[in-house]
């Protein structure tokens, strides 16, 4: 059986998601595909397939998680370079509410009972 890590899933999975709802909040704030691209330090292609639903659909945030990344998509925008710093903050929020086991359990087949992450 092949081991894949937490960070593996953060970043196939929960990145893409995070990067998904940042362009959402910023869309729906009026701002176009090329700002929310450059803001997001992604291609324009990749907003598109975001607004699209083709990519990173899989996950659902909490209402508390949705409403950092609509904080941090207004901040984003304001200060490009807190972009780093918002997703790191929406990345731990994820983590306190232990969205990370139910990811692992999904995507890595991990025990229910495991906590690995959290010793």
């Amino acid at each position: 059986m092949k081991i894949i890590h937490p960070q593996e899933i953060e970043v196939w999975y929960l990145l893409p998601a995070i990067r998904k709802e940042l362009a959402q909040a910023m869309k729906d704030k009026g701002h176009s595909q090329k700002a929310i691209a450059e803001a997001l330090q992604i291609t324009p292609s990749a907003v598109s397939q975001y607004m699209n639903q083709k990519r990173a659909t899989e996950i659902k945030f909490s209402k508390e998680t949705q409403i950092k990344i609509i904080q941090a998509a207004e901040n984003i925008i304001n200060n490009p370079e807190h972009l780093v710093k918002e997703t790191q903050c929406i990345v731990k929020q994820t983590w306190n509410e232990k969205m990370m086991c139910q990811l692992c359990h999904t995507y890595a087949q991990t025990s229910q009972e495991c906590e690995v992450c959290f010793q």
